[in-house]
């Protein structure tokens, strides 16, 4: 429960501080005041340190969301990784395929050819021994 305004004084002059402003209950606690004292200096100091903890607060606040942001977005690239390196094994293994593909069928033409050589050595062998 906060104090009536009328119920502090501002005081200028006092004989350990002088030109040294502060603030303090009008009432002494004998007679039903309270122990409330600032000096100037330190209110306004005080007023300022708040001012900068709310700063303070809003940047942690953003610093937080800009943190959890990162991680949502190496989270999001961790899966776009993922995705290409498994696409890049798909690929890969259709390649071979590819490759075991056109070694096969190298394979069977160049055993055409072979054959086709042979028959032909067979035919010119089977010709000269008609003539």
């Amino acid at each position: 429960m906060s104090l009536p305004r009328r119920s502090f004084g501002l005081y200028i002059e006092n004989k350990k501080n002088p030109f040294r402003r502060f603030v303090r209950c009008k009432k002494d606690k004998q007679n039903g005041g309270c122990s409330m004292f600032r000096w100037i200096d330190d209110a306004c100091v005080q007023l300022e340190f708040v001012k900068y903890i709310d700063e303070i607060n809003v940047l942690e606040t953003k610093l937080q969301m800009a943190e959890d942001e990162s991680i949502e977005m190496a989270a999001k690239h961790a899966e776009h990784v993922a995705q290409i390196e498994e696409s890049w094994r798909k690929l890969v293994a259709i390649e071979k395929e590819e490759v075991e593909k056109c070694r096969l069928q190298l394979k069977r033409k160049d055993m055409i050819i072979t054959m086709m050589c042979i028959i032909i050595v067979c035919l010119n062998t089977q010709i000269s021994m008609f003539r």
